[in-house]
C-alpha cells in the first residue's frame, strides 16, 4: 500500500497529553503518510509536539469562527493527496482502523467508522445521547443514504469527491459543531453508497473530552441544515 497518497487529519484542541503518541504509532504503522493537525487554538503545546515530529499544521488560532467540523473543512483545503481519514487525537480512533479506511476508499468515496463496542464505561446519559442522536439522524437521511453510526467521527473520503460536495454548500455544514460526518450525508446523492469500518472505541487515555450542552444545540440545528 502506498502511504503517501493518504493525509491523516487530526482536529485537535488541547492535545499536548496524547497527540505525540498517535503521530508517532501513526508514522511507525503507515510509512510515508501524510500527517496534518489542525489546531483549533490549543493553550497547551499540541502545536510545537506536532511540528517538531513532522506533521503539518494548520494553526487556527486567530480564526473568529471556532469548531471541529471547520478545523477538518479547513485542513481538507490543503491536502494535497488523493485520499484523507479523519480521526481524533484522544486515541479513541484505534490507528489500525485507518490502514482498513484506506483499502475501502479503494471502492467507496466516502468510508465512516462504525463502533462494535465501546471499551470502557462510558456512562448512562452518554450512551443514551449517542442513541438518541443516531435515531434522529436515520430519520433526517431516510430515502438518501443508510449508515449504522451516523456519531462516528472517524471517516474518509476521496479529496476531490469531498471538495465537490462541499463546494457551494459550506453554510450547510455546522461550522462550530462536531459531527462533519453526518453533515457530509446530508449533502452526498441520493443512494451513494458508504463503506463501512467496524472498530472497538476505546476510552479517552488523556485530556478531558470537549463535548457540552452547546454541541447537543449545535447538532439538533444540523438536523435542518
Amino acid at each position: 500500500m502506498n502511504w503517501k497518497n493518504l493525509t491523516i487529519i487530526i482536529p485537535t484542541l488541547n492535545e499536548e497529553e496524547s497527540i505525540e503518541k498517535l503521530i508517532k504509532i501513526l508514522n511507525k504503522m503507515y510509512k510515508g503518510v501524510n500527517i496534518i493537525v489542525s489546531d483549533d487554538g490549543s493553550k497547551d503545546k499540541t502545536r510545537d509536539i506536532a511540528k517538531r515530529l513532522g506533521a503539518g499544521v494548520v494553526d487556527r488560532s486567530n480564526k473568529e469562527i471556532k469548531g471541529l467540523t471547520i478545523s477538518i473543512l479547513d485542513a481538507v483545503n490543503v491536502v494535497d493527496t488523493p485520499y484523507f481519514v479523519v480521526m481524533d487525537a484522544d486515541l479513541q480512533h484505534p490507528p489500525e482502523a485507518v490502514g482498513r479506511a484506506m483499502l475501502k476508499l479503494k471502492k467507496f468515496d466516502v468510508v465512516g467508522g462504525a463502533r462494535r463496542k465501546i471499551i470502557g464505561d462510558w456512562g448512562f446519559f452518554r450512551k443514551l445521547m449517542s442513541k438518541t442522536a443516531i435515531i434522529l439522524g436515520k430519520i433526517r437521511l431516510m430515502g438518501r443514504v443508510k449508515f449504522d453510526d451516523l456519531m462516528t467521527g472517524f471517516f474518509g473520503a476521496k479529496t476531490e469527491f469531498f471538495r465537490d460536495v462541499i463546494k457551494g454548500n459550506r453554510n450547510r455544514f455546522e461550522l462550530k459543531g462536531y459531527k462533519v460526518f453526518f453533515d457530509l450525508l446530508k449533502l452526498v446523492k441520493r443512494g451513494t453508497p458508504i463503506g463501512c469500518v467496524k472498530y472497538d472505541f476505546n476510552i479517552r487515555e488523556a485530556g478531558t473530552s470537549k463535548i457540552s450542552k452547546r454541541h447537543i444545540l449545535l447538532y439538533l440545528k444540523s438536523l435542518f441544515k
